[in-house]
């Protein structure tokens, strides 16, 4: 892995993000996110990738080594918002028994792993070469890879909503990790959103809150706040 890795970064990410979506698409479709199964690929692959990049020092690079100054970041604040406003109709626990344990357990790893292969090692494979080449597409694959949710018995609409979600909230991140060099604030808002998206209580959300309001409300954070740090950060 490491002679591919140093032969060709980009293969390398791209067998990365192959080696995540192929089986998990397989498994959420077999079995859904509440299994045991999901958590333990997503362990098992989040463990190997991890010890990869710290094997061979790379940790630093894909900004997970350090943590940027909340107060040049207006304290996260946009972030927290975007983190739990999948519970602004309230909470409920939507599987039986321990199956919503392990759907938390999904989610936080999905979180983990879907930053590093796509904002650290895709992004950065191609944006040593073109910025916005780099933006572009890290943005606009990881919200295609949201189309594998049509698998796990989403609709048509509710999934082109998360590619809508995707994309903006991609390019928040993008945007945050290239200005800050730190991938932790992308990986914990991520894996909040994701788990609180286990907890989500549909009844209490009208149809125009959840396909109008919601999605309106995180464009609106993404890009406002995408602006406010390239702003910011061209300042100092």
């Amino acid at each position: 892995m490491k002679q591919l890795y140093d032969r060709n970064e980009l293969m390398f990410s791209i067998a990365a993000i192959l080696l995540y979506v192929i089986p998990m698409a397989n498994l959420r479709g077999a079995v859904g996110d509440a299994s045991p199964w999901s958590v333990l690929y997503l362990a098992v692959y989040a463990g190997l990738l991890t010890a990869f990049l710290a094997k061979h020092g790379l940790c630093g690079k894909y900004g997970l080594t350090s943590w940027p100054d909340a107060r040049r970041y207006l304290y996260f604040v946009p972030l927290v918002i975007l983190s739990f406003l999948n519970l602004r109709g309230g909470a409920a626990w939507n599987y039986p028994g321990v199956s919503q344990l392990f759907a938390v357990g999904t989610m936080l790893l999905v979180g983990y792993v879907e930053e590093v292969v796509f904002r650290g090692l895709l992004f950065k494979a191609i944006a040593k070469d073109s910025l916005r080449q780099g933006i572009v597409i890290s943005v606009l694959t990881f919200g295609i890879g949201h189309i594998s949710n049509l698998f796990t018995g989403h609709e048509v609409a509710e999934t082109l909503l998360q590619v809508l979600y995707a994309v903006a909230i991609g390019f928040l991140f993008v945007t945050l990790f290239h200005f800050s060099g730190s991938l932790w604030p992308c990986i914990i808002t991520h894996s909040l959103i994701d788990v609180n998206a286990v907890f989500v209580n549909g009844e209490n959300i009208s149809w125009i809150n959840q396909n109008v309001v919601g999605p309106t409300v995180i464009v609106l954070i993404c890009v406002s706040y995408s602006l406010w740090i390239v702003r910011r950060s061209k300042r100092v």
